[in-house]
């Protein structure tokens, strides 16, 4: 069952709106003066907490006082921490890190988080904003190098059953580039067939070919859920439909052996795809294709099944196994 393309859309629409609407996407064109508040208070802190673990070693202050002040210049931090997440509509990421950190770690958290700030002041105009690595994951097909490649990929996707092969040996020998294209492609159109290509690309050497086909597995499962919903509550509607039985029926079976959803959620699809079969065949006993189908379900989900005794609670294996 080849997922449509408007479908698979939808989730990275949605993802490229919320991209565009994080104001945490935008460059800051002054970090330095926008986090000189952190850096300032993280200084103070680091002070605060060296002068106080300085007394303690030296026996000036005794352990009971020494607790106590290092837990209240963490929760002033705390408190200041959400203060500031109050009046800002959300505390910064250094903040938190800056009060758990003192909390925990006493004068190194401070310079922890100093280590940390100076890091992102330094790496922070040459990083690549999300947005830019979202789309990189899922390059526009049309502007994309190899043309011909996307054009053979996309015939490929198109065809229901068609050979994933070509789809293989880009993933085998071909550039970063072109393989993140093929993912692409696949995410898009995906369809059963090309979940060994997938999983090909989960092993993938290159790291942020692995990292977009994980994205991409993750996206299909999701999409798979959403299908699986709308189709139940289209029966819901509907409950003497075949035909809305059937398709549901066949959507569970379509993915219940790709390989990419995790254990719990496959033996759950072939269960559900067993009773959609049984309950379509109550209405549609005469429907060879789906007796095949059942068929097919207890041979995959019951291996070591006796063939007499599968037979008697199928008889349609016979069929099937012919």
């Amino acid at each position: 069952m080849t997922v449509d393309s408007t479908e698979g859309e939808g989730p990275e629409r949605d993802m490229d709106e919320r991209v565009e609407e994080d104001p945490n996407n935008v460059r800051d064109p002054r970090p330095v003066r926008r986090h000189a508040p952190i850096i300032l208070v993280a200084t103070l802190a680091l002070a605060v907490e060296t002068i106080l673990a300085v007394l303690f070693w030296r026996g000036a202050l005794g352990f009971g006082q020494f607790l106590a002040m290092h837990i209240g210049v963490a929760l002033l931090l705390c408190i200041g921490t959400i203060a500031y997440g109050r009046a800002a509509g959300g505390a910064l990421p250094s903040l938190i890190l800056l009060s758990l950190g003192t909390l925990l770690l006493g004068p190194l958290g401070p310079v922890g988080c100093l280590f940390t700030m100076a890091f992102y002041l330094a790496t922070e105009r040459t990083a690549p904003q999300f947005a830019d690595w979202y789309d990189s994951l899922f390059p526009d097909d049309d502007a994309t190098e190899g043309g011909d490649m996307a054009t053979l990929l996309m015939e490929r996707a198109g065809q229901v059953g068609g050979s994933v092969s070509p789809f293989l040996d880009v993933l085998s020998f071909g550039t970063r580039a072109q393989k993140q294209m093929a993912v692409a492609v696949m995410t898009r159109h995906f369809h059963p067939a090309f979940a060994p290509a997938l999983r090909q690309a989960l092993a993938d050497a290159d790291n942020a070919v692995r990292v977009q086909a994980a994205t991409a597995m993750a996206t299909i499962e999701d999409r798979f859920v959403e299908r699986a919903e709308e189709l139940r509550i289209e029966m819901e509607k509907h409950p003497r439909d075949p035909d809305l039985i059937l398709q549901l029926a066949r959507h569970y079976d379509d993915y219940a052996f790709t390989g990419l959803l995790d254990p719990q959620r496959q033996a759950e699809s072939q269960v559900h795809a067993m009773d959609s079969y049984m309950l379509y065949l109550e209405r549609m006993p005469r429907d060879a294709d789906a007796r095949l189908a059942v068929g097919r379900l207890i041979e995959r989900h019951l291996p070591g099944l006796p063939y007499t005794l599968s037979h008697q609670i199928n008889p349609s294996l016979r069929e099937y196994r012919r």
